[in-house]
This record gives structure tokens, sequence and C-alpha cells, in this order.
């Protein structure tokens, strides 16, 4: 019928957001919740890194923006060092 495949998963989350009217941006860092989370995934929920609050972490916008922010920061902080990109790279 011409119409797009709308998986369900993507219908109940419509429905779940279809009542929050707080549609406000998230804070410059990201979100916190989901920092906090990603970093027990990485580094496991008994991190001593996480509790002694060593790791600096922030939400980045897509792939390539978080790319681009560690090329900002090591390009301020580690001026010489290298990277190395693979041939292919995505696109």
């Amino acid at each position: 019928d011409g119409r797009p495949v709308v998986l369900d998963c993507v219908r109940e989350a419509e429905c779940r957001i279809a009542g929050n009217l707080n549609m406000e941006y998230l804070p410059m860092g990201g979100s916190i919740h989901m920092i906090e989370e990603s970093l027990k995934l990485a580094y496991g929920e008994d991190s001593e890194f996480i509790k002694d609050k060593r790791i600096a972490a922030v939400q980045a916008l897509s792939g390539t923006g978080a790319c681009r922010l560690f090329a900002d920061f090591q390009k301020r902080f580690l001026p010489d060092s290298q990277i190395y990109i693979p041939t292919p790279t995505w696109s």
C-alpha cells in the first residue's frame, strides 16, 4: 500500500512519549543517566575509576560527532600524537 513499515517497538515508544509534554533539549554534556549507565557497561558496575570519579564522559550527537569531539580533545591536549585511520573507512 506504499506506507512505510513501522516496527512495534517504535509504536510503543511513540505511545510512551505521547503524553510527555516536556520536550526540552538535553544539557550540553548529554543525558547524565545514559552516560552513567554507559560507563558502568564499559568499565563494570564496581569500577574503581567510576567510584573515584577518575573518568570524564560526555554524550556525542553521532559517531562522526564523537570522532570530531575526540579529535579536538586530542589536538588540544596531545598535540604531538598521531591517529591511524583505516582504508576503507565508513562513509
